[in-house]
């Protein structure tokens, strides 16, 4: 891989990220290369330390250098980006407001981007902010026909996304949650979410995620029957390709 297509996955990343973090890791990276240091090594103790960020290290001569030095790197490292895995907003501060149209509109111009980012490169969905994961979920199913209603960002009600579809006619009420995880998903966010579908009289409700689905989660979506669906991260990526070929 060469420096510029280091640079671009660093900006597709960027789209997907919390840009505070970017930035961050943008900078100690400058650093350590102008100081023709050992960025190779750098970029290797990062990915053991917070996966499951994928970097390829630009393939240029470097120097080596001593194990003392690079123990001084890596614990700037930690100190300065104490933890990626999370990748959360901060919505304290968060403000309702009218969407204007086309504020919306940007808005989904700038998912149908982060879609093809992804189409190219699978491994954002590691990355991508738990909201843009929402957005993408809302806006594929509203590609195969769905009306979608995706919920506020405060709002905590079991679910993340109203959809309808009119099925032989009539209407079909679907309630979507999204999971953008590391982790499987276990039994009990199966059993809650099966309790919000019942409390809200849907029809039928969909889990998204970026990981997998446990043995026990997957035995309970079979008693549930039609009533519940489970979309793992290959039925995403083949609804992305989907989308990008349509």
């Amino acid at each position: 891989m060469s420096i510029y297509e280091f640079a671009e996955r660093m900006r597709k990343m960027q789209q997907l990220m919390v840009p505070n973090y970017v930035s961050q890791l943008q900078e100690i990276t400058q650093k350590f290369q102008m100081q023709n240091q050992g960025i190779t090594k750098v970029l290797s103790e990062f990915q053991k330390h917070y996966q499951p960020i994928q970097l390829n290290a630009p393939q240029f001569e470097i120097p080596k250098i001593p194990t003392s030095q690079f123990a001084e790197i890596a614990k700037r490292l930690q100190i300065s980006i104490p933890d990626l895995s999370a990748f959360e907003y901060n919505f304290d501060d968060f403000q309702e407001e009218e969407v204007e149209e086309g504020k919306l509109i940007e808005v989904v111009d700038n998912t149908k981007l982060l879609i093809k980012n992804i189409y190219e490169d699978h491994g954002l969905l590691n990355v991508i902010d738990p909201r843009k994961f929402e957005e993408i979920v809302a806006e594929l199913l509203y590609s195969k026909g769905f009306e979608v209603n995706l919920t506020k960002q405060t709002r905590d009600g079991g679910y993340d996304i109203l959809a309808l579809q009119k099925i032989g006619g009539f209407p079909v009420k679907f309630l979507v949650e999204c999971k953008r995880y590391k982790k499987n998903i276990g039994i009990d966010i199966i059993r809650s979410f099966c309790d919000v579908i019942h409390h809200e009289q849907a029809n039928k409700g969909i889990i998204f995620t970026t990981s997998y689905f446990s043995k026990d989660s997957q035995k309970r979506k079979n008693q549930m029957g039609a009533i519940l669906d489970l979309k793992n991260r290959e039925d995403i990526i083949d609804w992305i390709i989907d989308y990008h070929n349509r």
